[in-house]
This record gives structure tokens, C-alpha cells and sequence, in this order.
């Protein structure tokens, strides 16, 4: 219910925090704006996109560093399974 809603999230504002700690705001002056049961569909969405997006850096650094090793043509031959077994071997 919307009484529950905002006895639970009643401090809760327009920002959130990433994997290493850091807050961030998820609109301008998300910090000074309040999480209210009208809104929470939206708040829910951008902290969504927020949290998956984090990574995306590393993560691309992590596939530009494997395809420099490995060419792209034969990573798309294998299936996850395969290259972390051909990567790892077997255990």
C-alpha cells in the first residue's frame, strides 16, 4: 500500500550506489528529491539503468583485451562453455 511505500522508503531520494561505494544522482538534484509512491515505477527504472550500465567500461576493456589475444572470428565460435574451458582448462 502507498502508507507502507513511504513508512519504508521515507528517506529515500533519487540517487543510488554503485558497486565501489560511490552515490550517484539519477536526476539532477536527485539528492534533494524524494522517492514518493507516485514515482517509485520511474525511480525503479533509472536506478535499473544506472546499475546495469556501471560496467560497461571495464567490460569492454576486458573484450578489447581478449580479442587482441583471441580474433574476434573464433570467440564467435565458441560458446562461453568452450572458451572458459580452452582459458581455465578443466577442472
Amino acid at each position: 500500500t502507498e502508507e507502507m511505500f513511504n513508512r519504508t522508503f521515507a528517506t529515500e531520494t533519487f540517487t543510488t550506489q554503485l558497486s565501489d561505494g560511490e552515490t550517484v544522482e539519477l536526476v539532477p538534484n536527485g539528492r534533494n528529491i524524494p522517492v514518493t509512491f507516485e514515482r517509485r515505477e520511474e525511480y525503479i527504472q533509472l536506478v535499473e539503468q544506472v546499475r546495469l550500465k556501471e560496467c560497461e567500461r571495464q567490460i569492454e576493456a576486458m573484450r578489447q583485451g581478449l580479442v587482441s589475444v583471441v580474433p574476434y572470428y573464433l570467440l564467435m565460435l565458441m560458446t562461453w562453455k568452450e572458451l572458459e574451458i580452452k582459458v581455465c582448462g578443466k577442472s
